[in-house]
């Protein structure tokens, strides 16, 4: 069953990006902690982008391979202290980790700020394509990529930013279409 709860500490942002996802923040499903609803399906999901050998298992390689396609290098240093030390962890070691986690960031404002690193508010195009080929996809062709981006522009400005970003998420999570936020 899920639960949302309001969290009073929050911090409203001061740019007009944030304040016009606040209340798509307020869409998120919380489990009885007061951390983010994670369902089965969706730790499945994850879990199985960062296996990438299909063994059941997540191992330092794979997760620094997932990672550096997103982001910065990562050392094994930070990806032996995200696997709490262990050479693998396993699906049921995510479940347990998360399922009943008490987080209350926005998933959403943490994971844009991964895909827009120079905080521009949006998704460059040169980004994109860099995601998708260092995820193996190769490279996007102009169409492919047109076409990526009017998929996930749901205010329809010509580019991908947080409220879009959010908008996807909860539509996809929740059934709603973007415009009902």
């Amino acid at each position: 069953m899920s639960r949302k709860r309001e969290h009073p500490t929050r911090r409203k942002s001061s740019t007009n990006q944030n304040n016009e996802c606040d209340h798509l923040t307020d869409l998120v499903d919380r489990n009885s902690n007061g951390g983010i609803l994670i369902s089965d399906d969706e730790i499945k999901a994850a879990f199985d982008f960062f296996d990438i050998k299909g063994s059941g298992k997540v191992t330092v390689s794979n997760l620094k391979e997932r990672l550096e396609a997103l982001t910065k290098k990562v050392t094994k240093i930070e990806i032996r202290s995200i696997l709490d030390g262990k050479d693998y962890i396993t699906l049921q070691d995510i479940k347990d980790i998360v399922k009943d986690n008490d987080v209350s960031i926005d998933p959403f404002k943490e994971a844009f700020a991964i895909l827009d690193p120079t905080g521009k508010g949006f998704i460059s195009e040169e980004r994109l394509k860099k995601i998708f080929s260092n995820l193996g996809y190769g490279e996007l062709t102009e169409e492919e990529l047109q076409l990526l981006i009017s998929t996930g522009d749901a205010d329809k400005d010509g580019q991908i930013g947080l409220s879009d970003f959010m908008a996807l998420g909860i539509s996809r999570n929740s059934g709603l279409k973007p415009d009902d936020t």
